[in-house]
């Protein structure tokens, strides 16, 4: 059914930070609330509550091997309990979940699988996938809204610095879901929340501020305001119904929830009780059951005694303490009749293709066209690599693939064993005889970290322990003493705040060294690292960067065999957000360095240089005509002949694929790849890259004209498995460029 609707005003691309609502400040005191039930051990990101007859908690698991969703039946969650599963589903490594109700005459769980790049629906009544689509990114919060006006049912996606609208578009078989709009926010959100009947969405991350938009059916890119600060990272938000059509927000950081009325003034403050008890994501349950007649909130926490798990507790004393009127008779069903779409004949209604924006012009959606919105489009019309077959839906011609067709796809020749639950970053070790030169990775969980040593092959040789290395880099013929070389490998160790160093041998077997831990500044927290070795006059440096954007520049030395560093440079970065890979080019006396969120910089690597000389290489301002992705990760240089031949290979994570550019400035752009999967050898394809190591040396065999190795975050059996470890793939360097 359609409605006449009258002129709807364009919003302006705008974000506005100067229409802050309000500077939050803490109240006190916070109202103290014990875990009513728990799950038992899951890789918990986010949750929410499931409102049925029988009510569910449900929750996401990021784990790489049992990655997907799990389900919890809450009615008997009690003092100390377990909430016990009712079922779980594995789709592949998953950070987002969350419901929409009531589309097509039915409930349904969404989530999205990272591996394969995959948005899904289930039926939440059959447990049954319904529909999906494929969308080559990578999202950090998923949140559902109704229309209030259309009764249309939409969800909104956030990923890296971008959020992507989709309409659930019902059909003969269904629905679908369709592109409305895609459009660039400040940050990457760790959350949002709508309110059911509203239309504004909040979001929020580790910025310090709350983010919010008007939602609306017309496609047009909406204005993003900062309406709040916090005094603490952002880590989820959730919305409670009062009785009538009032609301408040509840926003999470990792130790404590804040309560804020609907224009984000703090009302008061909630703490779950716990040793080393850190939250993730909320969510709240406004209906009654056995434990918590009053109403639930639900949590992805991670604690002391209880590892990361789910967790539920009652809301009885809130609203004591607060002085907050319940609801517990709320739905987020809303019962409202569906008006459905406006009207506008002369131009067919816009078919699936808009939405009328006037009673005689439309707003197409994303992939549309046309005065009708009756023309399909596909990015850069497929690059012509392929051919235009549905709305932004390429049929590419092999060897290319993605979105538009532009990205050349390779396969890897051999994957390294398995090792490390969260493995990272790779170097290449070349030996004096190079074809059994060694790979060496980095392995930054809490569980068994350390540095793993590889052949060619991807045989594992040995493991060594180091506190939480996050990127390896490799230093040659390092002088221990005036008659004494080592190479040394480095990384900076998350773990305990270290710079670490380990001696390799002549065969490639790494040791401990003395002076190998070096420590950093207390207020300094090591993240990325790299090396670099200035030929003119012999010195060595290490640079190791925190999230906040500093660097800092150490000159590495000996004494009598024993490692120490010196403090030379500090250096802020970039726009001031996270950066994490870099890569020097020794030769050229410059550094690269990669901020995730914006784009690739270079800098003078010498301590006597202050920044003011930076030079932007390439960016993810796709309208300013940069062509990289975020999360713009690990990257590799390849040398040539002389100081201008080579390239350098920047990994982005979000799109599971690599830019390569010139060595020689301007660092012109000359392709992007991705791994696929190689049948044959029964090497899968890499997914949410990290770290990325290359050189242009003859190492024989299937290497002789170079070697890529790359970190692949869910290494994908044969069999359909997934191994609980990250593996690293091989891939011929003269199959991706010629050096």
């Amino acid at each position: 059914m359609r409605w006449t609707l009258f002129p709807i005003a364009v919003l302006v691309c705008s974000i506005v930070a100067s229409s802050s609502r309000n500077s939050v400040k803490r109240a006190a005191p916070p109202a103290s609330l014990p875990i009513l039930a728990s799950t038992t051990t899951v890789e918990s990101d986010k949750v929410f509550f499931y409102y049925a007859s029988q009510p569910q908690l449900i929750g996401n698991d990021g784990s790489a091997d049992k990655g997907g969703f799990h389900v919890y039946d809450i009615n008997s969650a009690g003092n100390g309990t377990s909430l016990p599963e009712a079922y779980a589903t594995v789709t592949g490594r998953t950070k987002v979940v969350s419901a929409v109700y009531d589309v097509n005459g039915a409930d349904h769980l969404v989530t999205f699988s990272t591996p394969e790049h995959t948005l899904r629906f289930y039926d939440l009544a059959t447990r049954e996938e319904v529909a999906s689509k494929f969308i080559l990114a990578e999202f950090s919060a998923l949140c559902g809204w109704q229309s209030p006006a259309t009764g249309e049912q939409y969800i909104y996606l956030f990923g890296k610095k971008q959020v992507k609208m989709y309409l659930l578009q019902t059909n003969e078989n269904g629905f679908e879901p369709v592109e409305v709009v895609s459009f660039v926010v400040p940050i990457e959100a760790e959350t949002c929340a709508i309110p059911v009947g509203h239309s504004e969405v909040l979001f929020g991350g580790n910025d310090k501020k709350l983010y919010t938009f008007p939602a609306s059916d017309v496609s047009t890119t909406p204005a993003v305001m900062v309406s709040a600060t916090t005094e603490e990272e952002i880590v989820g938000a959730a919305v409670y119904h009062l009785a009538g059509d009032g609301f408040l927000y509840l926003v999470a950081f990792e130790e404590s929830i804040s309560v804020y009325s609907s224009n984000l003034t703090e009302i008061g403050t909630i703490t779950i009780e716990g040793e080393g008890f850190e939250l993730s994501d909320i969510a709240i349950f406004q209906n009654s059951i056995g434990g918590a007649p009053s109403g639930s909130i639900g949590y992805a926490f991670e604690s002391d005694d209880l590892g990361k798990a789910f967790g539920v507790s009652s809301l009885d004393q809130v609203f004591t303490i607060l002085n907050i009127n319940q609801n517990i008779e709320w739905s987020p069903r809303t019962n409202a009749t569906e008006v459905g779409l406006p009207t506008c004949p002369t131009v067919n209604n816009c078919g699936v293709g808009g939405i009328c924006s006037s009673q005689t012009s439309c707003a197409c959606y994303s992939g549309f066209t046309g005065a009708d919105c009756s023309q399909i489009t596909c990015l850069n019309d497929c690059s012509g690599n392929g051919l235009c077959r549905g709305a932004n839906n390429c049929e590419c011609n092999a060897p290319f693939t993605g979105d538009d067709c532009s990205v050349f796809s390779v396969t890897a020749v051999y994957e390294t064993d398995a090792s490390g639950a969260d493995g990272d970053d790779p170097a290449i070790w070349l030996a004096a005889d190079p074809t059994v030169s060694r790979i060496i990775t980095t392995t930054k969980s809490e569980d068994n970290p350390g540095l793993t040593l590889f052949d060619l092959e991807g045989n594992k040789l040995q493991s060594i322990s180091a506190s939480e290395p996050n990127n390896v880099d490799i230093i040659y013929s390092f002088p221990l003493s005036p008659n004494k070389t080592t190479d040394l490998a480095y990384a900076g160790c998350r773990g305990d705040n270290t710079l670490c160093l380990f001696a390799i041998s002549a065969n490639g077997t790494l040791s401990n060294i003395p002076g190998g831990s070096q420590p950093l500044p207390e207020d300094f927290e090591v993240y990325g690292s790299c090396v670099y070795h200035r030929a003119r006059d012999s010195r060595f440096f290490l640079f190791a960067n925190s999230k906040e954007a500093v660097y800092l520049q150490y000159e590495l030395t000996s004494s009598n065999g024993s490692l120490s560093t010196t403090l030379v440079r500090t250096l802020m970065i970039g726009t001031g957000t996270q950066p994490e890979g870099c890569v020097v080019d020794d030769a050229n006396e410059v550094i690269f360095i990669g901020e995730e969120s914006f784009g690739l910089w270079k800098y003078s690597a010498n301590p006597e240089d202050a920044a003011g000389n930076e030079t932007l290489v390439d960016s993810v301002d796709k309208a300013a005509g940069g062509k990289m992705d975020a999360d713009v990760e690990g990257m590799a240089l390849v040398t040539g002949a002389t100081s201008g031949e080579g390239y350098l290979i920047v990994s982005m994570q979000g799109v599971s694929a690599y830019n390569v550019y010139e060595r020689a400035a301007p660092h012109a752009f000359v392709k992007r790849f991705s791994i696929a999967d190689n049948v044959e050898a029964g090497v899968d394809h890499v997914t949410n890259t990290d770290g990325v190591a290359a050189v242009g040396n003859n190492l024989g065999g299937a290497f002789s004209g170079g070697l890529i190795v790359v970190h692949d975050d869910a290494n994908e059996r044969p069999d359909g498995t997934t191994d609980a470890a990250a593996s690293f793939k091989l891939v011929s360097l003269g199959d991706v460029i010629n050096v």
